[in-house]
Formats: structure tokens, sequence, C-alpha cells
């Protein structure tokens, strides 16, 4: 992305400050995944990798359902395994 004058380097910065801020978002909802991820991982030694990822992935949505009661994540029960 190339800027020529003083208007353009404002835009092209204005244009990758958005992009960063972006990614940093995905980068945070990405990381709180993993961390997840690696959670059911230790609670359930045994269970195959398709439970793992529906399992965080359940966690994570239920955790955002939570958010605005104000609940702390811990009070969110675990199904059971299958």
């Amino acid at each position: 992305m190339a800027a020529y004058g003083l208007y353009t380097h404002i835009a092209a910065n204005k244009t990758r400050s958005m992009l960063l801020l972006g990614g940093l978002f995905v980068l945070v909802y990405v990381m709180v995944y993993a961390g997840a991820l690696i959670a059911e991982v230790l609670s359930y030694g045994g269970a195959p990798a398709d439970y793992y990822l529906a399992a965080a992935a359940r966690d994570l949505i239920k955790a955002a359902r939570c958010s605005g009661s104000r609940l702390p994540i811990s009070s969110i029960r675990r199904s059971s395994m299958p």
C-alpha cells in the first residue's frame, strides 16, 4: 500500500489501525477458545478430539451468555462426558 502525500499517509495509517484493532479482537477470541480447549483436555483426559472442540465451543457460548448477568464462569455447569 503505497502512500504519496500527507492525506494518503493518514488514510493508510487509519486503515492499518482498523485492521490491527480488528485482529486484536480475533486474537483474544482465539486465545480464550484455546484456553477453554486446554481446560477441557485437562478435565476429561480420554475423550475424542471432536468432543473437546464441541465442549470448548459450548463453554464459550455459555460464558458469553452469562457475562451480562455477572455470574462467574466457574458457576457454569459442565455437561457430563458422553
